[in-house]
């Protein structure tokens, strides 16, 4: 069942629903130490997602809430629609994005002034599911001889600009956000074209991923978004999906949250692990 969407509200979640084809789902959700939780998820029978949502550079508020805000909780409203394909439903997310923005006034010739979000969503069908993903959201299966693969490897586009920080950073008076503001925009200036992620652009539609897996061999099914990601000190090594699976086996989705955490705490400064602010939002689901 989902929460009645409400622009006002900002805490929506998704209530969960057990699904008679899994064991256990375990769902985490946390504000990160933003004004608001961007993120937003979905939990209803045989139907799962994910969703990030990013702020335009400006900063506006909308009915008192950001503009990520209402583009990860449009899309997840969106996405519960069970008349539609996921294909379908990423098309009519995108439009209901872009339709709220004309709407509320943003001006759509700058791409820094979009709400954006990325996503990762599956859906139960038998002994098989459907999925779809953009952005920098994952879906990461472990199997039941312990490996673990990701279904899409999201593209870093904030490399650079992390890379950047982790150089000049310790010698900064200035936030990430002030000492970098030029490079960040640059990147923001690039979806679309580099990387993908919904803004309401027909654009986005050529970053979309999905697909079909059998749930043959499949012990458990994470999404989460990239506030679940395990910090990592060498920005060149790639995302540690190995360890992920390891800490969820051993104690579950909290488990992860937990390291990630705790890691973040002992680097205050972002610096250690280059990052935009201290906690990032967090909302995963495990299918086990």
């Amino acid at each position: 069942m989902l929460c009645p969407y409400s622009e006002n509200s900002a805490d929506k979640r998704v209530i969960p629903v057990p699904s008679a084809e899994l064991s256990q789902v375990e769902a985490v959700f946390e504000q990160g130490s933003g004004n608001f939780n961007e993120d937003a998820q979905l939990i209803t029978d045989g139907l799962y997602g994910v969703f990030d949502g990013a702020t335009s550079l400006s900063g506006t508020l909308y009915d008192g809430v950001t503009g990520g805000f209402l583009a990860s909780n449009i899309a997840a409203d969106v996405f519960a629609d069970r008349n539609l394909s996921l294909t379908e439903r990423m098309v009519a997310a995108n439009e209901a994005i872009h339709s709220k923005m004309l709407s509320s006034g943003v001006d759509l010739t700058r791409k820094e002034e979009h709400w954006t979000t990325s996503l990762a969503v599956i859906e139960m069908d038998g002994d098989q599911f459907h999925w779809c993903q953009t952005g920098d959201c994952r879906i990461q299966l472990i199997g039941h001889d312990g490996t673990s693969r990701q279904l899409v490897e999201p593209e870093d586009h904030d490399a650079e600009t992390l890379s950047l920080w982790q150089k000049i950073g310790p010698a900064s008076s200035e936030p990430i956000g002030v000492a970098l503001a030029e490079q960040i925009l640059h990147v923001r200036r690039r979806m679309n074209v580099d990387y993908g992620v919904l803004n309401g652009e027909n654009d986005a539609l050529h970053f979309v991923s999905s697909g079909s897996e059998t749930l043959d061999g499949v012990a458990a099914i994470i999404l989460y978004t990239d506030g679940l990601v395990l910090p990592n000190y060498d920005l060149n090594l790639p995302h540690d999906q190995d360890l992920l699976a390891t800490i969820f086996q051993q104690g579950g989705l909290s488990a992860v949250r937990d390291r990630v955490r705790s890691l973040q705490q002992d680097d205050p400064r972002c610096l250690a692990y280059p990052r935009f602010k201290m906690n990032d939002d967090i909302s995963g689901i495990a299918l086990s």
